[in-house]
């Protein structure tokens, strides 16, 4: 969070980590990052091919720390619509 510009004195450790992500949803809006996948043109409808697709990049699951199954995926982008 500080080194985002946030001031955290006298904050907790929790409060610290809440503050970094609010700066970077702040950062991210200031910017034009997409909220969302429905931003980007994504349909409910794609997202069973979206998610098989993604599956098949094995470089984007490899370092993930659990096993991620397709309706993982799947409820990660409806989520993310």
């Amino acid at each position: 969070a500080e080194l985002l510009g946030e001031n955290v004195d006298g904050l907790s450790q929790g409060e610290r980590a809440e503050r970094a992500a609010d700066a970077v949803d702040k950062l991210a809006a200031d910017i034009g990052v997409p909220d969302g996948v429905a931003e980007l043109g994504v349909t409910e409808a794609e997202i069973p091919d979206l998610a098989a697709d993604t599956m098949e990049i094995q470089r984007l699951l490899a370092g993930n720390p659990r096993r991620v199954e397709r309706e993982d995926i799947e409820a990660i982008l409806r989520e993310s619509l």
